[in-house]
């Protein structure tokens, strides 16, 4: 993953290939940093768990452990259409695990595209499916992010 200036939201060129995935055909590519392992899963079942966001799509089995599945195209409020198939994507990040919901499988995103630091929902969603960009993806700090949001508040009578 390129070095970013403290605060800067400028485009760095990156200086090798990284695994992209791109969760939603409107909105922009997401770049693993090295080390991040992503891997296509076509045989496991998500389980809902009750009372979270709907964007939490539940928890499914891979490789020995519990991951939990997350659909980032509904956590900004993009709605998926049904007609298409999504693929289920697991990505191990150290001792993080988690599942995202894409449109495409992993690809892997040549040296010299332009990434940009993550921001935050709203700037992801403001730089759209622009080809030329991509955003860096990581996955402990997104997972603090929502961290806050992820369960419902029950409704009080």
């Amino acid at each position: 993953m390129p070095t970013f200036a403290p605060s800067s939201l400028e485009p760095v060129r990156s200086q090798r290939a990284s695994i992209a995935l791109r969760v939603h055909p409107s909105l922009p590519l997401l770049v693993l940093d090295a080390g991040v392992i992503a891997q296509q899963l076509t045989d496991a079942t998500i389980a809902p768990v009750p009372m979270c966001a709907p964007w939490f799509r539940g928890v499914a089995r891979h490789g020995g452990q519990i991951v939990p599945f997350f659909d980032l195209a509904l956590w900004v409020e993009v709605e998926r259409r049904r007609e298409r198939a999504t693929t289920m994507i697991s990505i191990a990040s150290g001792p993080c695990f988690l599942g995202l919901l894409a449109s495409e499988p992993p690809m892997i995103l040549p040296a010299g595209r332009s990434i940009v630091p993550w921001a935050g929902k709203a700037d992801w969603i403001a730089r759209g499916a622009n080809p030329d960009v991509a955003c860096a993806f990581d996955p402990p700090t997104w997972l603090a992010e929502i961290a806050p949001t992820l369960l419902m508040k029950a409704a009080r009578p």
